[in-house]
């Protein structure tokens, strides 16, 4: 019985556009409502720690005396239960994915003396 079902959807299989897309050939179009990266916006952020705490997988650390946000984005699956606790919505989620990296980089935005917001790459708060 198994093997008649498979077989008949493989048949059928042969004979029907792809499901998938022809990603290389034609670009990728983002949907309504895609979570592809994470983004945050220091100048709106207070650094409560509301998003760090519900982060499940731990990829958020905000330090309050330092006004430092850091995001490991290996850790992160863009659930976007921080963009959700976010008050001030200095977090969105952008419909853009983030390149592949094979180097593990945590990215740090911390406020400076000036009061001017950067970011650094790969240097722990």
């Amino acid at each position: 019985m198994a093997f008649g079902t498979f077989s008949l959807t493989a048949f059928t299989s042969l004979f029907k556009k792809p499901a998938t897309t022809t990603w290389p050939a034609t670009p990728y179009v983002p949907v309504e409502g895609a979570r592809g990266s994470l983004q945050f916006a220091s100048e709106t952020c207070n650094y409560c720690t509301l998003c760090a705490l519900k982060c499940p997988t731990g990829a958020i650390q905000v330090d309050r005396v330092k006004k430092a946000w850091v995001l490991d984005r290996f850790k992160c699956i863009v659930c976007a239960a921080c963009v959700d606790a976010c008050v001030k919505n200095a977090l969105r989620c952008d419909p853009d994915f983030s390149p592949p990296s094979s180097l593990h980089e945590i990215e740090v935005y911390r406020v400076t003396e000036t009061g001017d917001a950067c970011a650094h790459d790969g240097a722990e708060a």
